[in-house]
């Protein structure tokens, strides 16, 4: 009987502890909870799986808990401290992957006292799947929102979470998966299109990633703004890091795209010709050389195109005579 009443409160004290643990997030009690239970029985095996059970959530409560008092305090040893714990492979449960997500997108903090936060989030994103899950339902809620909150937290991060999308572990169907490769591809557009944004190479890395693991999925949106995005990238006065990004992007985009793409290409050369200033001929020069090895025929004919050098001749002639005159 003395046994029967030792393993009913055992049981009835581990049901205590799993409450403390995963509800109440209350470590310490739930510590003081399995003392008493492995003194009535020492070698219970569920007894045990629950100490090993404790004592990951407690390291990975640590983990969250660096995070708070990095925000707070902008101590980078506190990053460095979460960064270990995560690193080791423990998984956060999903209170404690909101939160994380929530101290490292929501803090007002100045994120330039903050520059452990990107690796912080890259190794969330990385190695959390909560985290992935979390972040993809951000996307079909709000992808607006998560994109830019997560852009402006460095390369590091927004590379992690535009991988997302070819996850599909994280997604309920392949069709939610589809519409939010969607929903990152038009944001990267969009952002590029934007004037200022900050470290263009970001967005140009996403599009170049989803046009080379799945352009099917979204070659209805490579329209004539997408191409005029993709081609202004090219300019020789770029940086050299997102004219790579362009190049990879453009080559897999004229694939994808065909004759039709061939058509966009050639239209955005002539248009800028035709126009003549100095900026817009180096934009059309900049994208035709880099284009030519991709699709020689298709800038060949271009400039074989009756009227088209007719009407370039000029241009460069008038544009080197300001030129010598000490004229941009």
């Amino acid at each position: 009987m003395a046994a029967q009443a030792a393993a009913d409160r055992v049981s009835a004290l581990l049901s205590a502890a799993n409450d403390e643990i995963f509800v109440n997030g209350e470590y310490a009690k739930a510590s003081e909870i399995l003392r008493e239970a492995s003194h009535l029985e020492p070698s219970n095996v569920k007894v045990q799986e629950a100490w090993k059970l404790l004592q990951s959530k407690s390291t990975t409560r640590d983990a969250v808990e660096s995070i708070r008092n990095y925000i707070s305090s902008h101590q980078d040893q506190y990053a460095k401290e979460a960064l270990q714990d995560l690193k080791e492979g423990r998984q956060l449960d999903s209170h404690e992957s909101s939160e994380a997500i929530n101290l490292l997108l929501h803090s007002d903090s100045n994120p330039g006292l903050l520059l452990l936060s990107d690796p912080l989030l890259s190794t969330l994103i990385l190695g959390q799947g909560e985290v992935r899950k979390q972040l993809a339902g951000n996307i079909i809620s709000n992808a607006t929102d998560i994109y830019n909150r997560v852009y402006y937290k460095g390369d590091a991060s927004f590379s992690a979470f535009a991988s997302l999308t070819s996850d599909e572990k994280v997604w309920a169907s392949k069709t939610i998966q589809i519409e939010a490769q969607r929903d990152i591809f038009r944001l990267s557009i969009a952002s590029l299109i934007a004037a200022g944004i900050e470290s263009p190479e970001r967005a140009m890395r996403a599009i170049a990633r989803q046009v080379a693991l799945a352009p099917e999925n979204v070659s209805d949106l490579l329209d004539e703004d997408a191409f005029d995005v993709l081609l202004s990238s090219l300019d020789i006065r770029q940086d050299q890091n997102l004219r790579s990004q362009s190049m990879l992007a453009i080559a897999k985009v004229l694939e994808t795209t065909g004759e039709e793409g061939a058509e966009l290409f050639s239209r955005y050369i002539a248009t800028r010709v035709a126009k003549g200033t100095n900026d817009e001929l180096i934009n059309a020069f900049s994208a035709a050389s880099a284009v030519f090895p991709m699709v020689p025929a298709v800038v060949s004919k271009l400039f074989m195109t009756d009227g088209f050098v007719q009407q370039l001749v000029p241009n460069l002639e008038k544009n080197s005579e300001a030129a010598a005159a000490g004229k941009r």
